[in-house]
């Protein structure tokens, strides 16, 4: 009998804990951590949700990511940005505004995004390496500290501009 009630118990504990566990707000969505418009280009992150360290889903609902473009002093706290999963990445744009001082982004693979055609980065001055994929047809960098570049396997760059930080603020 005392066996029969433990496991009723037990039962219950465990169907009140899941029912306690589902209705918080413990588990973050992706539509939660990202914002998508109908271009189906990803225009915001919630770092609160995401934190500094953040994964692009390839999809979020049922739109699948076609191009990045974030701007905001806001990013300038990203610290780690992995884009891998993003398989229909065709365009990606970073722009943090000139008033941010520091951001803290170092690194960027496109390496598996094989659709990516078009790379556009501003004001990212702690960027100090990127990794490319072999179809890339336009790279645009300004105000970061990357300084070594393999653009050897680029067959298809048609155009390729570079401002570094100190020319940038002599032309403005």
């Amino acid at each position: 009998m005392k066996s029969r009630y433990l496991a009723v118990t037990i039962v219950m504990l465990s169907c009140a804990l899941m029912v306690a566990l589902s209705s918080c707000d413990l588990i973050n969505k992706d539509e939660e951590k990202f914002n998508i418009d109908e271009n189906n280009c990803l225009t915001k992150i919630n770092l609160d949700k995401t934190g500094p360290n953040v994964i692009i889903p390839e999809k979020v609902v049922d739109k699948v990511i076609n191009n990045i473009y974030i701007s905001d002093a806001y990013f300038s706290k990203i610290e780690s940005l992995d884009v891998s999963k993003v398989s229909e990445l065709e365009k990606f744009k970073l722009d943090i505004p000139y008033e941010v001082k520091e951001s803290k982004l170092k690194t960027l693979d496109f390496s598996r995004n094989e659709k990516l055609k078009d790379i556009s980065i501003d004001n990212a001055i702690a960027l100090d390496k990127i990794v490319f994929n072999k179809k890339c047809e336009s790279i645009t960098l300004r105000d970061t500290s990357v300084e070594n570049m393999n653009l050897k396997s680029l067959k298809n760059l048609s155009l390729f501009d570079m401002y570094p930080e100190s020319w940038t603020h002599v032309m403005n």
